[in-house]
């Protein structure tokens, strides 16, 4: 089903589709990719908090340098977004796509 986030590791893929929608039952989120790595699943691990969005800027400051594709270099995110899949370039690597909050609107259906 995440397959696709895999091709996010081609440059010219990430440039043409960089725009991400999530939807949940409360809002829907416009996301837009800034980074995409590829890791060795079992050599790299996760790390999905942060004291504050200094402590994110420092970890996104350290990785972008390593990505495979960096479509921008953000600036103060409050949150960033990783979907992660298989990769294929080697049996266990993964595919990481950051993404950045850029919009949100309620979902809900009005009454």
């Amino acid at each position: 089903m995440f397959a696709p986030l895999a091709q996010y590791s081609s440059r010219g893929f990430a440039e043409g589709r960089r725009t991400i929608r999530v939807f949940t039952r409360e809002k829907a989120i416009g996301l837009e990719v800034f980074a995409v790595d590829v890791v060795d699943a079992s050599s790299e691990g996760k790390r999905t908090d942060f004291a504050d969005a200094a402590e994110l800027d420092a970890y996104l400051w350290d990785k972008l340098p390593r990505c495979e594709v960096v479509l921008e270099e953000p600036a103060d995110i409050a949150q960033a977004w990783a979907f992660v899949t298989c990769g294929y370039q080697t049996s266990n690597s993964h595919t990481v796509v950051y993404a950045k909050e850029v919009e949100a609107w309620d979902s809900r259906p009005s009454e």
